[in-house]
């Protein structure tokens, strides 16, 4: 006489199938979840561009900076959270261009005294302005009439704005 249940193999097939159907879902899951922060952070990088332009179109000029030691990060945060501290008080709007979250925001690495806007995974924006004070094209420019603007992406290392290369995820406004 057989008793009813499971053997031991039966009991093993079925938790083997679980486990390979639940390693199938989080592979889906992961993959969502990365075009989701992508689409997260080109977004961000429409909402920056647009406040970016009418800060131009008001002070005449984009926000100076390079990418070295933040400095670019940090004076485009200024710009568009305090104009008067950004553009030597040639006025503008009472209201700020963009309103950042504070959980967005971090101290600077190099400035510790100045906060940095962080991409969706959790690494400072990069933001270069194309032309330097005297008017001269800064080598390596992408967009040489304003600036440029790039996440590190999902891998979190500055691929200097490339996502079109093995392992290259950036994403920059002149793709």
């Amino acid at each position: 006489m057989r008793k009813s249940g499971f053997t031991l193999v039966e009991l093993l097939i079925v938790i083997a199938i679980i486990g390979v159907l639940a390693g199938l879902v989080m592979i889906a899951v992961t993959g969502a979840q990365r075009k989701a922060m992508e689409a997260v952070a080109k977004t961000t990088m429409d909402n920056l561009h647009l406040q970016l332009t009418n800060y131009y179109n008001d002070v005449g000029f984009y926000p100076p900076g390079n990418a070295e030691n933040d400095e670019g990060n940090i004076n485009m945060v200024l710009a568009l959270s305090d104009l008067s501290a950004a553009d030597g008080g040639k006025g503008g709007p009472d209201s700020p261009y963009f309103e950042f979250k504070e959980s967005d925001l971090k101290a600077s690495t190099f400035s510790p005294s100045f906060k940095v806007f962080l991409d969706p995974w959790g690494q400072p924006w990069h933001y270069v302005r194309a032309r330097d004070e005297s008017g001269s094209l800064k080598a390596g420019i992408h967009s040489r009439h304003s600036y440029d603007l790039w996440s590190n992406g999902p891998n979190a290392e500055d691929d200097k704005g490339e996502n079109d290369k093995k392992d290259k995820d950036d994403i920059a406004n002149w793709h």
